[in-house]
């Protein structure tokens, strides 16, 4: 996720302290930094073990804030169809804030002669076929701009350090 600057975090504390008074600010505080706390714990839950002792984790998509939503940002057709120096931004943004970027791709989406479903309409089409073209140079500059690591890697470093981020190499 994208990081708050020092310009919006004043203009957040005036706007609190206009809405809700210098007496409620620290209650207020102590409720920010408790939800805080327990996003952190969240964060750090994405492991579960099975009844059958192996283990199971989720590793989520990467999404960006961005007018208020998160936005998938690395991955499938918002990867295909969002332009690379949108793309290269964000990951960049992510992962200066310690934040792993997990991109990923659709088999078909490289493929060159993926069979056509007819009956879609426009806008299905655009969305499944579209922006296949420019994928390719896409996937190379990522991969001449940024380092990846495999997700068994990730999660062998994880392991180690018990710490979800970003790892450098």
């Amino acid at each position: 996720m994208g990081s708050i600057g020092g310009a919006e975090l004043v203009f957040v504390l005036v706007l609190a302290l206009l809405l809700f008074g210098p007496r409620q600010l620290p209650k207020i505080g102590r409720t920010i930094g408790k939800t805080l706390g327990d996003l952190r714990k969240a964060t750090t839950d994405f492991k579960m073990n099975l009844e059958n002792g192996r283990t199971l984790y989720e590793i989520p998509a990467s999404t960006y804030r961005l007018l208020g939503r998160n936005v998938p940002v690395a991955g499938g057709g918002f990867l295909r169809h969002s332009p690379y120096w949108y793309s290269s931004r964000v990951i960049r943004r992510m992962n200066n804030n310690n934040q792993p970027a997990v991109v990923y791709l659709h088999p078909w989406e490289i493929d060159s002669d993926t069979p056509r479903v007819k009956g879609l309409t426009f806008l299905q089409h655009y969305r499944t076929y579209g922006s296949t073209s420019v994928f390719y140079y896409k996937l190379d500059k990522l991969l001449r701009d940024f380092s990846f690591t495999s997700i068994s890697d990730y999660l062998r470093r994880f392991r180690k350090k018990r710490s979800i981020g970003f790892h450098s190499r």
